[in-house]
């Protein structure tokens, strides 16, 4: 275990100096693979901010739970294999930031990702982490800003998953992409509604199915179908 013993008993004074001699200590590690180690580091980090046993120094000059997410950002995007522990570590640093403006400023610097994730590590783990976050504490973050996030390209259904609204009627727009998105594929101009018949056997069963669970509005009378197999209303009728 590193030289950073977070799970001792007792407080770390997390300052500039402790913040810069992190950074030294995982460049070093990775120089020489030792991978494994990283992650540890990061689950035992995440534990110390969890525990209250990382002390942050808000005397510094420097802003460290900003400095520290924008390192994670670079830690993640450096070795994807790092991502869900350094995701994990920015939302347990998002959660005890109580003001406003200084969530904007972390949540703008994480959307200055975007275009590179989305370019470097399409339908990777590490995409899935970070909308995840955007999506958890953005409160711009909706169905349309995701669509034109991604551009052309496609969005992952576990992504698209996070957008749906707890709320009668209100996922239209997703519905709408996962529809138009799938018929694309296996459109058939003799039928319709061709689209119906296998798309709960396709990679978009998890959008539909949240839309089912959380929205009760019939969009295109699909739900209500006898493309919608029981198994699935059966899950509403036992939740």
């Amino acid at each position: 275990m590193s030289f950073f013993d977070f799970d001792s008993s007792e407080k770390v004074k997390y300052n500039k100096e402790v913040f810069y001699n992190i950074k030294g200590y995982v460049a070093r590690i990775y120089d020489n693979n030792q991978k494994s180690e990283i992650k540890a580091f990061l689950s035992m980090f995440r534990r110390a901010i969890i525990s209250g046993k990382l002390d942050f120094d808000e005397e510094e000059k420097i802003d460290l739970k900003t400095h520290t997410i924008a390192y994670m950002l670079q830690l993640a995007c450096l070795e994807p294999i790092f991502a869900s522990r350094c995701y994990r570590v920015i939302i347990e640093i998002l959660d005890l930031i109580n003001k406003d403006d200084r969530k904007d400023e972390i949540i703008t610097l994480l959307k200055s990702k975007n275009e590179y994730i989305n370019s470097t590590y399409h339908d990777s783990l590490l995409q899935i982490w970070h909308y995840y976050v955007l999506s958890k504490y953005d409160n711009k973050a909706n169905i349309k800003w995701l669509i034109s996030s991604f551009g052309g390209d496609e969005i992952n259904p576990i992504i698209l998953s996070m957008f749906v609204k707890e709320e009668k009627a209100a996922n239209k727009e997703v519905f709408c992409y996962i529809k138009d998105t799938y018929s694309a594929h296996v459109h058939k101009k003799e039928e319709k509604d061709f689209w119906k018949k296998s798309i709960m056997f396709s990679k978009w069963w998890l959008p539909l199915l949240i839309i089912y669970l959380r929205d009760g509005k019939n969009y295109y009378k699909f739900y209500e179908s006898q493309h919608f197999h029981e198994i699935y209303k059966k899950i509403k009728e036992d939740q």
